[in-house]
């Protein structure tokens, strides 16, 4: 949302809700504007889009190692990390593959990594029933807690407020 000289615009179509709730607490105060979204089963205040991003609709054409390297992480979610056992699967040092991933993705291996885990884990928490814990493993970690905070970081809420928020939407 984006405000200058008295107009105030949004982005993506579900962002109109984030402006009808904007403009409700600039009119009629902050009670009036959550007690809205609380009735409309909005955020009261949402300052990212990413838990909506489904990442399959806006998966970025990448360079054909990029792409390979990708593929290969998502093989293998479920299997810890290990930098050398990549890089020899692609006939690279372990410092070409880090340069190279980095240069045609912006991220690390890791990141590639994480952002796949991630995203499995959304597709988990939606259409299945799993525990957290049960999600956890599944993508490859053995700890909730830190698993739960990389979530976060990555799609902007909590695996539960994910999935309860599916829940209502989906």
């Amino acid at each position: 949302m984006l405000e200058d000289a008295g107009v105030t615009t949004t982005g993506a179509v579900s962002s109109a809700f984030d402006l009808a709730i904007h403009l409700v607490k600039r009119a009629l105060g902050a009670a009036v504007a959550t007690a809205t979204a609380r009735d409309s089963l909005l955020p009261d205040q949402r300052l990212s889009q990413s838990p909506f991003v489904d990442a399959r609709m806006v998966q970025p054409d990448l360079p054909p190692f990029a792409q390979q390297v990708a593929q290969w992480l998502d093989t293998r979610l479920a299997k810890p990390f290990q930098l050398t056992q990549m890089a020899q699967a692609f006939c690279v040092s372990s410092s070409t593959l880090r340069r190279r991933v980095k240069a045609e993705t912006g991220h690390t291996p890791l990141a590639l990594l994480q952002r796949a885990r991630v995203e499995k884990a959304k597709q988990l928490l939606h259409s299945t029933h799993w525990s957290l814990a049960r999600i956890t493993e599944a993508v490859g970690y053995a700890d909730i807690a830190s698993f739960t905070r990389l979530f976060a970081r990555w799609v902007g809420e909590s695996p539960a407020r994910y999935r309860r928020r599916k829940a209502v939407s989906g």
